[in-house]
């Protein structure tokens, strides 16, 4: 079980409950090899192309992708890309700043999203 553990935490994964179990814990190790695999070869369950320009100023936090669109003034858009593998649903959404900004940084240890602003004079 501690291997299996292990391989689970290289891999960025998680034990499901009832791991433990004989029956479900071969299944699991079956997926986890399978999903191993897959990496290497860099065989994806699924990808998406985002509409990005290249003076957009982005970030990736916490497994959800940031960017500022300059199509849209005042926009930043958020992105999480859903995973089956890990039950993760796809989730987008905008956020409206001021007009002008020079830029975005993000916490997420302390849940704060905060735009730098040029000076009024």
């Amino acid at each position: 079980m501690d291997s299996y553990n292990s391989e689970l935490f290289l891999s960025g994964l998680e034990r499901a409950e009832g791991d433990e179990v004989g029956p479900l814990i071969t299944n699991r190790r079956g997926q986890l090899y399978g999903y191993q695999s897959r990496w290497l070869r860099l065989e994806f369950a699924s990808t998406e192309d985002i509409p990005f320009d290249s003076g957009d100023s982005y970030d990736i936090v916490g497994g959800v992708f940031v960017w500022r669109a300059l199509r849209e003034a005042g926009t930043v858009c958020f992105l999480q890309v859903g995973s089956s593998t890990r039950g993760v649903p796809r989730l987008e959404w905008k956020l409206q700043c001021p007009e002008i900004f020079l830029g975005f940084k993000i916490d997420p240890t302390s849940n704060v999203f905060v735009t730098l602003t040029p000076q009024n004079k």
